[in-house]
């Protein structure tokens, strides 16, 4: 199982760590000018620097410490963060309610109109990494464990890539995977399954609902008839279709809780990422979202890189990696060209480099 580390303060501190404040002024400035390398290139991104900054907001005596406030970006940022999720979580549920439809009464028609559903949901979640980078981890969202199984949202949500025969069937095994087994369809079954024993075994999220949406493709492609209507399942629940239908069904409704979850902690300014960005000091405020675009940036770089040589497909059913590339850059350039990241392009020579970087993307 995955574990993520947890970022936090430790706010009972000793009287003794007042001291670290001027040593941790001197890092600051020494972080400042390790971020650029001697080749003018930037470095690859890294929790390094943020760690190091943390020991800057410690003081035991609370009088003196002014109340952090979020700066301009912080607050640019997290109004983009805002309405990213929100539009995530509206195509979720819409993505929902298509496979509810096309459940009723399976068609080809239906079928289309519920892939397109799934392509303009994973597409607005793939957007929204620009903030899922952003360095600080839920104590329990963003934390996995193995007994009692639990994963983190984003295992839960778009765990790629997957061994496709796993959940379904693929050529050559007509009666593979979750779908012919005789394991039964709820949420704790397919939760322990998901992950189990290896990454590529997937029964959560996108690309669950993906495969069994689009199958491999040319002769093992999904049509409307591999699918039982509500009515059917009840009457016939262990045919495969009838699994099959029930597989999809479960595994969109537990996608958008999910989904639901992650985005009420970034809706609104009580939510626990916009919170403990703003609460930190100015300074890390602004090198917290530095580094989640330096990680962003990172991450196109090995798409692109990935898609031109076909060796590894985020979505390999749908076939939408440049689309969903596309809207991360969507997101990216609007955070760029922004007043508010140009004031700091300003101040510094890092954010300058990062947007020159972007550029050559675009």
């Amino acid at each position: 199982m995955l574990k993520t580390t947890t970022l936090s303060i430790n706010d009972n501190f000793s009287v003794k760590l007042a001291k670290l404040v001027s040593i941790a002024s001197l890092i600051l400035a020494l972080c400042s000018c390790g971020n650029e390398s001697g080749n003018g290139k930037t470095q690859t991104p890294s929790n390094t620097a943020i760690n190091k900054l943390q020991p800057a907001s410690l003081n035991t005596n609370k009088a003196n410490i002014k109340p952090s406030t979020p700066t301009a970006l912080t607050t640019y940022y997290l109004s983009l963060a805002s309405q990213q999720f929100k539009t995530t979580c509206s195509n979720a549920e819409q993505l929902q309610a298509s496979v509810q439809l096309f459940l009723t009464a399976p068609s080809k028609k239906t079928l289309k109109e519920t892939r397109q559903h799934w392509l303009s949901s994973h597409n607005s979640y793939i957007a929204s990494k620009l903030f899922r980078t952003l360095n600080i981890k839920h104590p329990e969202l963003d934390h996995s464990q193995i007994d009692p199984v639990k994963h983190s949202l984003t295992i839960r949500i778009d765990q790629s890539p997957m061994l496709p025969g796993y959940l379904d069937a693929v050529k050559g095994y007509p009666q593979s995977g979750y779908v012919f087994s005789p394991l039964p369809i709820d949420a704790e079954t397919l939760n322990n399954e998901h992950q189990f024993s290896d990454t590529l075994y997937v029964t959560l999220g996108f690309h669950a609902i993906e495969f069994l949406l689009w199958g491999e493709g040319n002769e093992q492609a999904r049509t409307s008839s591999d699918y039982a209507t509500l009515t059917n399942i009840k009457e016939n629940p262990e045919l495969p279709q009838a699994r099959r239908s029930q597989l999809l069904s479960l595994t969109t409704q537990l996608l958008s809780d999910d989904l639901q979850t992650q985005c009420k902690e970034w809706t609104n300014t009580e939510g626990y990422y916009p919170s403990k960005l703003s609460e930190k000091p100015e300074e890390e405020q602004n090198e917290y979202i530095v580094t989640s675009i330096e990680q962003l940036l990172s991450d196109i770089q090995i798409n692109r890189a990935q898609i031109k040589s076909a060796t590894e497909h985020h979505s390999a059913f749908a076939q939408s990696d440049e689309q969903d590339l596309q809207a991360q850059i969507k997101i990216l350039k609007l955070l760029l060209e922004s007043k508010e990241w140009e004031e700091l392009s300003k101040k510094q020579e890092r954010a300058k480099k990062l947007t020159a970087l972007a550029k050559a993307l675009y």
